[in-house]
């Protein structure tokens, strides 16, 4: 059997500690005055850290805040119906903040978009390149989670955590060998077994994959792909995400330097490892033995 799972507000009740939900879906709007206008508009650009520029504003809406990222060079406009909008989106708990006070260098927020980095200046982003990202947004983009116990930074005591890793452009050498992979394809979920994934990686994964559904509000019918490491891999759309022909998923590049020989069992066990399975009539539930 799959892991059992009880949605918790903030986490997921799987006995390990979850620095987050399965999947929250952050959204991403960027706050921008075009030429000729005298308001500022807003509206959707894809959740990732390469769609901020420096002369504009973004909100980012969770289900824990609304962080609010101001431009070095944004317009007062701008700021002004940032502000605005950000309050438009605050309910109960859920309230602004601005990146700038957050502790940690504002961790909580880059988390979300893979990360801190370089972040475009005023000038490389024009107005026709403003739209060009909501029409980008728009269109679905596939995107990369890790589900893995790593102990490391934010993670001391080696908690299960399901992280955002990418978002559209998805590469080969992003797949991490030690860990589990789910790729969300829009009308398809594939779940990845890195050959060194351990056993709570891999007895979680399929109910992190069903979870994610839950949460972000697919078709419980949408099938759910489950792959190992190694294996050939015959499913166009996996394909096509990858750039890679059908039936060639061997000899992958690797981020870890554990033994590739480590046995996947655990999971191959449970029977959905090269199955595709479509999911009816889920009923969370409290995670028993594994």
């Amino acid at each position: 059997m799959f892991p059992k799972l009880k949605y918790l507000e903030g986490g997921i009740d799987t006995g390990f500690v979850h620095v987050q939900k399965v999947g929250a879906h952050a959204k991403l709007y960027m706050v921008k005055k075009f030429d000729g206008r005298r308001q500022a508009d807003i509206f959707p650009v894809p959740c990732e850290r390469d769609s901020l520029n420096e002369g504009d504003c973004f909100i980012m809406q969770t289900s824990q805040a609304i962080y609010r990222w101001v431009g070095k060079t944004a317009a007062p406009a701008e700021r002004f119906e940032a502000v605005r909008q950000a309050e438009n989106m605050e309910h109960g708990s859920v309230t602004q903040v601005l990146v700038d006070d957050l502790p940690n260098d504002g961790k909580e927020f880059w988390d979300h978009l893979g990360g801190k980095g370089p972040i475009k200046s005023a000038e490389d982003v024009t107005d026709a390149m403003a739209h060009s990202l909501s029409s980008k947004h728009q269109q679905g983009q596939p995107r990369l989670y890790q589900i893995s116990n790593e102990p490391g930074q934010g993670n001391a005591n080696g908690e299960l955590q399901f992280k955002q890793k990418h978002v559209g452009n998805l590469k080969y050498n992003m797949l991490v060998s030690d860990d589990v992979m789910l790729v969300d394809a829009q009308g398809e979920v594939f779940l990845w077994v890195g050959s060194g994934a351990n056993d709570a990686e891999r007895r979680s994964a399929f109910g992190f994959g069903i979870q994610y559904l839950r949460e972000n509000d697919k078709p419980t019918r949408t099938p759910i792909h489950t792959f190992k490491e190694g294996q050939p891999i015959n499913n166009e759309i996996w394909a096509h995400i990858f750039g890679k022909p059908l039936a060639q998923d061997a000899e992958l590049p690797r981020q870890s330097s554990m033994d590739a020989t480590q046995s996947v069992a655990g999971f191959r066990d449970t029977g959905y490892v090269g199955r595709s399975v479509v999911v009816k009539d889920y009923v969370p539930m409290r995670i028993g033995g594994c």
